[in-house]
């Protein structure tokens, strides 16, 4: 599931997150347009911020963490 629809069946916006989480708006909005690609801890941020218990259902996240684990091998 895309970042856009989990914050919409949360019925949160982008600022809320961003408030909630501690991460800039405009990261938020540049995540879930494709142009950014979050670190491990954002992602862990933003996940907390908004409930998950894992950070992979949101595609994105995905992203993150599978571009992570490339690096670290």
């Amino acid at each position: 599931m895309k970042l856009r629809e989990v914050r919409a069946k949360k019925l949160m916006t982008a600022k809320e997150l961003a408030d909630r989480s501690g991460v800039s708006e405009v990261l938020i909005y540049k995540l879930e347009k494709g142009a950014w690609l979050p670190s491990l801890p954002t992602v862990r941020k933003l996940s907390d911020a908004l409930g998950l218990t894992s950070p992979e259902e949101v595609e994105e996240f995905r992203k993150a963490i599978d571009k992570a684990a490339k690096r670290g091998s």
